[in-house]
């Protein structure tokens, strides 16, 4: 074993005998002290001195025994004595990525890092390395260099506590504003996502490109696609994401990219788009169905309407509908829908209506090939969820028309044999309106024939029994 992995392995060991040991030494040297994983409980001078200074002074400790140890043992004298500060500073970073905490504390944390590790660079090069040659002189506070890297100290340490204050008015001023039954931790998480006009414009011209022509027709879906960048994008900064993908060939990370999707290789942010897309279009397109469905879309023909390729629905309806229950719809993303991520939605829904002039259109029309099968069984071009378990067609026959249905119960009741049926009603000549059924229960089909026609009857077919006029 080479001296350099000796010493490797040894500083290792250091910066991890050096987490407990800060933690523990912290109530002692600090009242109220609370370690790096909660800044915003006491954010004074002395507890970033603290954060900063501790690891130092212990991992100079430590390294100087080591020092001393191999010096006597192996006649050898180690470098880069700093190390294990470096070493500390990376365990407390993966310590809070996987709390879920790094993504904002990021520029908190790479401030004190920065300083701790500059800190201990200076202390083993000016002092550890010199204290042989000069002996205590090089303590002399008179010199003006040491007392103008005190004076930074002190300033670096106030602008951390500056950035932990602002950041903490910042969540208690926007949790503020809401009503207190919505007041909740998981808000004032997700207020800290940057929602700021460049970034979002950063988005558009970084993958906008990426985008099919779908999200371009498609206010919302756009709106919802960028909102669970924005998130992602601040659960894993760029940082982080670099890491994942040197971390994804050890099997340490199983998502990467900007929207961290899964893939048998490591993704770019531009290859984690293009996967994106199309998951989220299945998920916007499964929304669609469920509002259709819903009480709020019930028996509205301009609610939303499907017609082969594309479909269009009531842009100002659908809009209150998504702005309350996009944290539910980002649970089909994330895998949990206790988040509340509709302030995202309505920040980024405001930038995306602000792109089109703030003239939004009546009526959304998108490309889309929703509900084929149901309105597959219709007359129509175009149908529409009347409730539930009732698809009918957007048109309705007027005139000289008979109404006719057509019922069946139990496992009969399926939709092949809804399909069945419906093909030999429009090759008699009638227009199939509307179906309702649910699977192998109940199904129950509306057609209409003009006066005076037959009404055919379907004995031997699966949905059995004659049409019943009206």
């Amino acid at each position: 074993m080479t001296f350099d992995l000796i010493c490797f392995i040894a500083y290792f060991a250091i910066a991890l005998v050096a987490l407990p040991v800060v933690r523990k030494l912290g109530p002692v040297a600090i009242t109220s002290y609370k370690l790096e994983e909660r800044y915003d409980s006491d954010n004074g001078p002395s507890n970033v001195i603290y954060r900063v200074v501790s690891p130092v002074l212990c991992c100079s400790f430590l390294s100087l025994a080591f020092s001393a140890i191999s010096c006597f043992f192996l006649h050898v004298q180690p470098e880069y004595r700093w190390l294990p500060v470096l070493m500390y500073w990376v365990l407390i970073a993966v310590k809070k990525s996987g709390l879920g905490k790094l993504s904002y504390q990021i520029k908190i944390l790479f401030l004190e890092a920065l300083l701790s590790i500059t800190l201990a660079f200076a202390v083993d090069y000016y002092v550890m390395g010199k204290f042989v040659n000069s002996g205590v002189a090089v303590f002399d506070q008179s010199n003006l260099a040491f007392q103008l890297e005190v004076a930074l100290f002190y300033v670096i340490v106030q602008v951390i506590v500056s950035l932990t204050t602002r950041r903490k008015y910042r969540i208690w001023l926007t949790n503020y504003q809401l009503p207190k039954d919505k007041r909740s931790n998981s808000f004032a998480s997700y207020a800290k996502v940057d929602m700021s006009e460049k970034n979002l414009f950063s988005y558009e011209k970084r993958f906008g490109h990426c985008l099919p022509e779908r999200y371009q027709n498609d206010i919302l879906l756009r709106a919802v696609f960028f909102s669970i960048m924005a998130i992602e994008d601040f659960n894993r900064p760029a940082g982080v994401r670099i890491l994942e993908r040197i971390a994804f060939p050890l099997g340490l990370a199983k998502t990467t990219g900007i929207m961290q999707q899964q893939s048998d290789k490591a993704l770019s942010d531009e290859g984690s788009v293009v996967l994106a897309v199309k998951y989220i279009s299945k998920m916007w397109d499964a929304f669609l169905i469920k509002y259709a469905q819903s009480e709020k879309c019930a028996h509205d023909e301009s609610g939303v309407c499907f017609a082969g390729e594309y479909y269009t629905y009531g842009y100002k309806k659908l809009r209150a509908a998504i702005s309350n229950s996009f944290s539910f719809l980002y649970g089909d993303y994330c895998g949990t829908y206790v988040l509340n991520a509709n302030r995202v939605f309505n920040a980024v829904l405001a930038f995306e209506e602000r792109r089109e002039y703030g003239l939004t259109p009546a009526v959304a029309v998108a490309q889309g090939s929703l509900c084929s099968q149901q309105l597959a069984w219709l007359s129509s071009a175009s149908c529409y969820w009347a409730d539930s378990v009732t698809i009918a067609a957007v048109e309705k026959p007027v005139g000289q028309f008979t109404k006719i249905a057509y019922e069946a119960e139990g496992d009969v009741a399926s939709a092949e044999a809804i399909r069945r049926l419906t093909v030999r009603l429009k090759n008699s000549h009638l227009l199939v309106y509307q179906v309702r059924y649910i699977e192998h229960v109940f199904a129950s089909i509306e057609c209409y024939g003009r006066k005076g026609c037959e009404c055919p009857t379907f004995e031997s077919f699966e949905i059995r029994g004659r049409g019943l006029r009206d």
